[in-house]
């Protein structure tokens, strides 16, 4: 359950995901995960990383990832940052890398 993402990226996602292969069950959340996923290889092994602030105004929004990588997802926020920043910098790079922002 996320809160402060920005309502483009919400509705960018969805647009990403329309436009990937595969069946059409499940392909929001996979676009979601590949988002996580790649963040976290970036990022593996980095002392420092810059993550962004939630918006006011954002949307919550309920994601859902496999259990192995929200266990990676918990174990790199535990005591440095909160989960909705690490999914909004997640989804905005991935985002960027897809040309959407």
């Amino acid at each position: 359950n996320v809160s402060g993402l920005p309502v483009e990226y919400r509705d960018k996602m969805r647009a990403v995901s329309d436009a990937t292969q595969g069946p059409k069950r499940g392909r929001l959340g996979r676009t979601y995960t590949e988002a996580v996923s790649q963040f976290l290889d970036e990022i593996e092994g980095r002392a420092d990383v810059e993550l962004l602030g939630s918006t006011k105004g954002g949307t919550r929004q309920m994601v859902w990832i496999p259990a192995p990588l929200a266990k990676r997802v918990d174990a790199f926020c535990q005591g440095k940052a909160f989960k909705n920043r690490f999914l909004i910098t997640a989804v905005n790079r991935y985002l960027k890398s897809k040309d959407q922002l």
